[in-house]
């Protein structure tokens, strides 16, 4: 029950790490984010393209005219004047060529910094989408009921029944002494407490025990205990494959715990860069429900973003790509870790598959199987439809154009 609250917590976390979010989710809402984002980024990459065109036309015709200034310098009949004249207007074309290679640079790295800053804001909205919590909530809900022996017809009562046996006959076994002793602690395992652990080898012993007792003229009680011992047993079994999986929850949990705050600097430390404070990002774009609002502000947002960068061109030119170099890095290493963790998630989900598969076929478990699969199924379907881990790690390897 801990680990599953643990899990429940995880995808949460992912989905609200990033800050609280109106309760307007759905499939829809998601492809709407990306469509913003998206929609942006094909933008910056037009515009990026169409000046990177004109500025390499524009260099290809310096380029003519530098070698044409040279063969006429190479000409032994041209006067002195003209020489002079010619050299001139080389150096002219040298200075235009410097400076339309300076433009290309400044236009591209405008460009790739505008890329880091739509997706770095956008990743508030585009991992929130809080109705695969929801569907998260209903199959760890339907889990947990599959491991708790008291949802199962007739376990709470005969459990009574054992508790009453435990409770006579402690003092006179140590054996059922003790296992009265760990169910104080443990709690009672038909109200939930989990059938795992090495101390539940000790409650099979008390349950065989019970058993041996019980005479021919008892045999409908004996029946049934054997039936709720295997019960037991099974669930025993189910619990710690479950739990084996579970664990990987934990370590996911942790890295996303360490993206958070890695995120939450990130965003700070740009806003602070670019001058926008927070909370205009937040009532804008982050808890703005209109889209063409939050597009409007994202296409803002590209304008304070390239001017950001050619004013710092303009005062520091020697080292102007410093102030964006490291932050365009960090950005992009967020989507790659973001897409790790989607991804270790989505493999971690297959698992519990592999699980239900395997205790279709269980006379005990076999009947519960079926609505887990149908929740499972939900849940993988709404991760899915939300989230392409591969995709995002591959598009964090395209985010910027190589100078």
């Amino acid at each position: 029950m801990k680990k599953s609250i643990v899990l429940a917590g995880v995808i949460f976390l992912f989905l609200g790490v990033l800050n609280a979010q109106p309760d307007n989710s759905g499939e829809n809402d998601i492809m709407t984010e990306k469509g913003l984002r998206d929609s942006i980024l094909l933008t910056i990459q037009k515009t990026r393209d169409s000046i990177n065109t004109e500025m390499e036309k524009k260099m290809g015709l310096l380029e003519k005219q530098i070698t044409n200034f040279d063969k006429s310098l190479g000409q032994v009949t041209l006067s002195g004047e003209a020489r002079i004249k010619t050299l001139e207007e080389k150096v002219k074309t040298i200075e235009m060529l410097e400076e339309a290679s300076a433009q290309g640079k400044l236009s591209t790295y405008q460009a790739n910094y505008q890329s880091a800053v739509i997706n770095l804001v956008s990743m508030e909205r585009e991992l929130k989408p809080l109705y695969l919590f929801k569907s998260t909530q209903a199959f760890y809900s339907t889990l947990n009921q599959v491991a708790n022996p008291g949802t199962y017809p007739g376990y709470s009562e005969w459990y009574k029944t054992f508790k009453t046996y435990i409770e006579r006959n402690k003092q006179k076994e140590a054996t059922l002494n003790v296992i009265s002793q760990v169910l104080a602690v443990s709690g009672d395992i038909a109200q939930g407490a989990p059938v795992s652990g090495p101390l539940v080898q000790t409650l099979f012993v008390g349950m065989g025990n019970f058993i041996a007792t019980l005479g021919k003229n008892q045999q409908i009680l004996k029946d049934q205990s054997e039936k709720m011992f295997r019960l037991t047993m099974v669930l025993s079994q189910f619990t710690h494959e479950k739990d084996q999986i579970e664990t990987e929850w934990e370590a996911i949990n942790k890295e996303l715990g360490d993206l958070k705050s890695i995120y939450d600097e990130t965003l700070n430390h740009n806003l602070t860069i670019l001058g926008i404070d927070k909370s205009v990002l937040q009532s804008r774009f982050t808890k703005e429900n209109d889209a063409n609002r939050r597009l409007v502000f994202l296409n803002e947002l590209t304008g304070v973003v390239s001017e950001t960068v050619k004013k710092e061109h303009s005062e520091n030119s020697k080292k102007w790509k410093d102030k964006f170099f490291y932050e365009m890095q960090t950005v992009q290493s967020l989507k790659v870790r973001f897409g790790g963790i989607t991804f270790r998630i989505s493999q971690n989900l297959i698992k519990y598959q592999d699980l239900i598969t395997k205790y279709k076929s269980s006379p005990e478990l076999g009947g519960r199987m079926a609505e887990l699969d149908v929740r499972l199924k939900e849940l993988i379907n709404s991760f899915d439809s939300s989230f392409d881990p591969l995709e995002y790690i591959k598009s964090a390897d395209r985010m910027y154009q190589v100078e």
